[in-house]
């Protein structure tokens, strides 16, 4: 790393902001202030993505959904990437976070005040931008991300997905758009792309965004 910067000492805040493709693993137990990055371990990850993940508020009725959104975000916070979410402390939302943050990773919440005034806050995500109703919301969330995952969800997770995919297939968005296939959630909606396409209503290459992995490893490939 030192090799690579062209320095002899390194200043964890002044050299590397900007550089968020590295993070701190370890430190030496003997640093002290500015030389920690010259007398610690560092791993290379790779470009960091803002990780934009739609998902309820409700855990729902199958373990696997809890299990599934635990692995994600250990994912997300471990790899050094960025969590971007709706904000909330609940359901299959508040696993998500909470996983995240417990692996070191970022996260943002984006929340419409009235959620907010309701109490639903995650008190202990990093940043929280509160928005004036769901509309901004959605704009800020798709405005912050680089990736786009639709968890598992109900209709508000569908709503948000589905503009997503609109400013895919438009061409506005330059952006993976992942639909989490977890044991076959999403099977429906996949085949409803087809028919559109069977019946001349849509066109294929104009989906070549859009991806239905029904694993965390899949996932993991269409963004490495």
């Amino acid at each position: 790393i030192v090799e690579e910067f062209g320095l002899e000492t390194v200043d964890l805040y002044s050299q590397f902001e900007g550089h968020p493709e590295y993070y701190l693993e370890g430190v030496h137990p003997n640093a002290e202030g500015n030389d920690v990055i010259a007398r610690c371990v560092l791993r290379h990850l790779g470009p960091c993505k803002n990780i934009t993940v739609y998902l309820g508020a409700n855990e729902g009725n199958d373990p696997a959904l809890t299990q599934a959104a635990r692995e994600l975000g250990t994912w997300i916070g471990s790899s050094g990437h960025a969590l971007v979410y709706g904000g909330s402390k609940c359901g299959l939302m508040g696993v998500l976070a909470e996983s995240v943050l417990a692996a070191g990773g970022r996260v943002t919440g984006v929340e419409p005040r009235f959620f907010v005034d309701a109490g639903f806050v995650y008190d202990d995500i990093d940043e929280l931008i509160v928005t004036e109703n769901m509309e901004d919301r959605k704009a800020k969330m798709i405005e912050l991300g680089d990736a786009f995952i639709a968890f598992p969800g109900g209709t508000g997770t569908l709503e948000e997905i589905a503009e997503v995919m609109s400013k895919v297939y438009l061409g506005h968005l330059d952006a993976p758009c992942i639909l989490y296939d977890l044991n076959g959630y999403y099977e429906g909606l996949r085949a409803q792309l087809v028919r559109m396409t069977d019946k001349g209503l849509s066109h294929r290459e104009q989906q070549d965004g859009i991806y239905f992995p029904d694993s965390l490893e899949g996932i993991k490939q269409i963004l490495k």
